[in-house]
């Protein structure tokens, strides 16, 4: 069974909540904060764009969250591997996790906003950054 499935298999039967607060714990996924950032108040609903609120955990954010335009924030995650399969796997199960549960958060994931960073640290480990956006729905 593959990692996929696995997680899949034990998410079952849980609600959306329970599947958040799992999704944050196992994978440190949490996009709880975009949601925040693009959400209007009452007064602000009428003719203003709303500017998102100060968050450690984005990158950099597209300052035009108003109700005729998507919120889009930035967010980066490291990848630390050995090989390049080790990385193809890793990379393929963070975009299966944000493709599959994205819309718990109300967030969809543009592959075209995406880019990659590679290094090797000095101790040998190889690492790649991932800056990717999504767009809050």
């Amino acid at each position: 069974m593959s990692k996929q499935e696995e997680l899949l298999c034990s998410l079952e039967g849980k609600t959306d909540d329970e599947i958040r607060s799992i999704l944050n714990r196992r994978y440190k996924l949490n996009w709880d904060e975009p949601e925040k950032n693009c959400q209007l108040s009452e007064p602000e609903k009428s003719n203003q764009p709303s500017e998102p609120e100060k968050s450690s955990q984005p990158v950099e954010t597209d300052k035009s969250c108003n109700l005729n335009k998507p919120c889009k924030l930035w967010y980066a995650k490291v990848f630390t591997y050995c090989d390049p399969h080790s990385l193809e796997d890793k990379l393929n199960f963070f975009l299966f996790l944000v493709n599959t549960f994205g819309y718990l958060w109300h967030i969809c994931f543009t592959p075209e906003d995406t880019v990659f960073l590679g290094c090797i640290c000095p101790c040998g480990e190889k690492q790649t950054i991932l800056y990717y956006s999504i767009t809050v729905v």
